[in-house]
């Protein structure tokens, strides 16, 4: 009951930020917020209720995307053909080859960045070709900053979503 009156309240938040948002200019709204305060659900609740065709962009969806970008390669050089399209990126993780150790091959903090970086650039595409976005993220205050100058130009609104344990 009391998650749902907070998503209200959000919803109703989200809803009123639409009114300040003309639908002349491509806007960027980024949800931030710790993990499970609900910023997938307000994102995709609130791409369903615009009246403007609204991109989704997530880290959580870029990741593994850029994953598969990078071990492409030395998968094809072991021969490793298989149809990642159809199949969960967890259970894709596990049909590699032994020889490839993900671990290894890929730094964690530098998928992290070149993870952002992705978002980042392709809300920046899309914003200045007129789309609007809704960027779904965690981050702290240094990386919104610099999201802030990176985004600059575009119209930008940065929504805090935060669920109190005692409200869950």
């Amino acid at each position: 009951m009391h998650m749902k009156m907070l998503l209200n309240k959000c919803f109703v938040a989200l809803l009123l930020t639409t009114t300040i948002i003309p639908s002349t200019n491509a806007w960027i709204i980024v949800l931030n917020g710790t993990s499970s305060s609900g910023k997938t659900t307000l994102a995709r609740r609130f791409q369903r209720i615009t009246r403007w065709p609204t991109s989704y962009l997530s880290e959580d969806i870029e990741e593994p995307e850029l994953v598969k970008e990078i071990l492409k390669e030395p998968l094809a050089q072991l021969g490793y053909d298989h149809d990642d399209e159809k199949t969960d990126f967890r259970e894709w993780l596990q049909t590699l080859p032994k020889e490839i150790d993900v671990e290894k091959m890929i730094d964690e903090n530098a998928l992290n960045e070149a993870t952002e970086q992705r978002v980042v650039e392709k809300a920046r595409k899309l914003g200045l070709a007129g789309t609007n976005v809704i960027i779904d993220t965690a981050l702290g205050e240094k990386k919104l900053k610099l999201l802030a100058s990176q985004l600059s130009g575009i119209q930008t609104y940065f929504v805090l979503v935060y669920a109190p344990i005692d409200t869950i």
